[in-house]
């Protein structure tokens, strides 16, 4: 309760240093907390395939140093997505490196969240459900850049050719900043999110603009054909199981 207190003091006495907040441009890298394949799935995969994803996920990795994302803010909405990139020779493996979840674009307000997405030859625009898990918030805190972040948790239940799974996703916001957005879509803490990890990757924030003397627009995605989350979720299930029959 103490922990909650605090934060929500630190949030009021930020809203009213910040209150002239009304644009912003917050840049974000993508990392890999750890490496997947590693040698204890030698026995799982063999040698021979071990050792040709091992050299694909290290080409990846270094795919990504050269991908910067953006969250971009006005009065209340966002948007999240990738920056320009140049697709070379050098590194055919950018577009793999997307992935998992940086590809498309999120747009958020307080009353939506939805991601515009080009996958089975089709536009969509997936519709996140409104009533998503709440945040917990926990007792830590850390120094991001001269920012004082508070680390905060959620699971996530999502469906799988196994049944359900549940993704932990760690956030750190800080309350100094009065945009209650972050990376890929998440949002509804106290506050900017500076830090954000799903299972093995993380967003980080490595330059943050606020009020930049450049127009921030924020556009809505209207083209795309209108669907779910979960209903895009049986589509992805559905399009993996009838490839694996293909192949045998």
């Amino acid at each position: 309760m103490k922990t909650l207190i605090k934060i929500i003091i630190i949030l009021i006495t930020s809203v009213s240093l910040n209150a002239q907040t009304t644009t912003a441009i917050i840049t974000y890298k993508k990392a890999k907390i750890k490496k997947t394949f590693t040698d204890d799935k030698k026995e799982k995969l063999g040698k021979d395939k071990l050792k040709r994803f091992a050299a694909v996920e290290e080409e990846t990795d270094k795919a990504a140093n050269n991908l910067s994302f953006s969250l971009s803010y006005s009065n209340n909405h966002a948007t999240f997505k990738v920056n320009d990139f140049m697709e070379t020779p050098n590194n055919s493996y950018i577009k793999l490196a997307l992935l998992p979840y940086g590809n498309g674009e999120y747009y958020n307000s307080p009353t939506e969240r939805i991601k515009l997405m080009d996958s089975f030859g089709e536009l969509f625009m997936i519709y996140y459900p409104k009533n998503e898990p709440e945040w917990t918030l926990q007792k830590e805190t850390k120094k991001i850049g001269k920012y004082t972040a508070y680390k905060a948790i959620i699971k996530e239940k999502v469906k799988s050719e196994k049944g359900f799974i549940y993704y932990n996703i760690t956030a750190w916001y800080t309350p100094e900043i009065n945009i209650q957005y972050g990376p890929i879509g998440y949002s509804g803490l106290p506050g900017l999110i500076l830090e954000l990890q799903k299972n093995n990757i993380i967003y980080y924030t490595t330059n943050i603009e606020l009020n930049p003397k450049k127009i921030v627009k924020i556009n809505k995605p209207t083209k795309g054909k209108k669907i779910t989350e979960e209903e895009y979720n049986d589509m992805a299930l559905n399009a993996m199981s009838r490839y694996k029959k293909i192949r045998g």
